[in-house]
């Protein structure tokens, strides 16, 4: 079995995005129980 850090696998929740060329809806994100989660997708 894989070793997890303390934060995985907590379900994830719906939310929508909008971008530059348009809106996303029923985006799924991740939940984080530990708070240490950051993006490597997009810029802050």
């Amino acid at each position: 079995m894989e070793d997890l850090c303390g934060g995985e696998r907590n379900g994830s929740y719906n939310r929508g995005l909008i971008t530059p060329v348009g809106k996303i809806e029923q985006l799924r994100v991740p939940r984080d129980r530990d708070g240490t989660s950051t993006t490597e997708v997009f810029e802050e």
